[in-house]
């Protein structure tokens, strides 16, 4: 069942997320883009243009990959736009993330990771390495404005993320303060980033600015960049007491609801984690990471 207090982002902001939107408006963040259909292109320079700004569609392979996108890219300065353009072309991620706003510390370490990534061991699985761990590894703190765990950009296979149900309804709900994935949930830049992006949406669209600050302080299990379970509770050490599973915000692909489903604790043991039901003992499963940000 839908939850009630989940509110997406306005329909008239179309394909872009609140973030990269008014991280434009307001000077954030020079450059923005997004995919979009032949049919959207109208709606899109539309909009661009009420907010007076630059807008360019472009049809272009990015990193590497095999086929074009169509692409529509905002920004202030339509010679922004183009290098913007050209350096994903060109697979030159510093460019990128200078002129996408991210802060040099956190393009640095996703570079980094990204060529130390690993092959998946898990069976049959489609992601390449743990982003979310590699972050989680580099902090001492957990701030919510810079929970990435909903946000799928830079995260793994386009074609999965793209095509997927899971992901493309996850995707609607743009749960996140910050446009990147940051080197660690604390920071300092990141937070900058995300402390200014609070304010804007809260002026501009309180209702998704409370639901994004609600939602992004649950409970969660993360097996991986693509699977993970929210939950209605809290954690206390290294276990999650919890009423139910926010089905809406997780996304299982190994079966692990279903104990879940019949908990309402978790404890992490060394190599997994163990499911009850009061005292009762339901079922074991997949270690992952139990987080909770504040």
């Amino acid at each position: 069942m839908r939850s009630k207090i989940l509110f997406e982002k306005p329909t008239w902001l179309g394909f872009f997320s609140p973030v990269d939107f008014f991280g434009v408006v307001y000077d954030l963040k020079p450059v923005s883009r997004t995919g979009i259909s032949e049919n959207d292109k109208g709606s899109v320079k539309k909009l661009a243009k009420g907010w007076g700004l630059e807008c360019e569609v472009k049809r272009i392979k990015i990193y590497e990959t095999k086929e074009s996108m169509l692409l529509a890219y905002i920004s202030k300065s339509r010679q922004d736009i183009e290098k913007a353009a050209r350096a994903e072309a060109n697979a030159n991620r510093i460019d990128v993330g200078d002129l996408f706003g991210y802060p040099p510390c956190c393009t640095s370490f996703f570079i980094k990771t990204l060529s130390e990534k690993n092959p998946c061991s898990k069976q049959g699985g489609k992601y390449d390495y743990n982003l979310i761990e590699r972050i989680f590894q580099n902090s001492k703190k957990l701030n919510f404005l810079l929970n990435s765990t909903y946000n799928f950009s830079s995260k793994g296979d386009y074609a999965l993320i793209g095509n997927d149900e899971n992901f493309i309804r996850i995707s609607t709900y743009n749960l996140f303060f910050i446009p990147h994935q940051p080197c660690s949930f604390d920071c300092k830049e990141s937070l900058k980033f995300g402390r200014k992006m609070q304010h804007i949406l809260s002026k501009q669209i309180p209702a998704f600015c409370k639901s994004a600050e609600h939602f992004l302080k649950k409970p969660i299990i993360v097996w991986n960049d693509h699977e993970f379970c929210t939950f209605e509770g809290h954690k206390e050490g290294d276990s999650i007491r919890y009423s139910s599973i926010i089905g809406e915000l997780s996304i299982d692909f190994s079966g692990f609801k279903g104990i879940l489903s019949k908990g309402n604790s978790i404890i992490a043991k060394e190599d997994s984690l163990r499911v009850y039901s009061g005292k009762k003992f339901v079922g074991e499963i997949e270690k992952g990471l139990l987080l909770q940000f504040s």
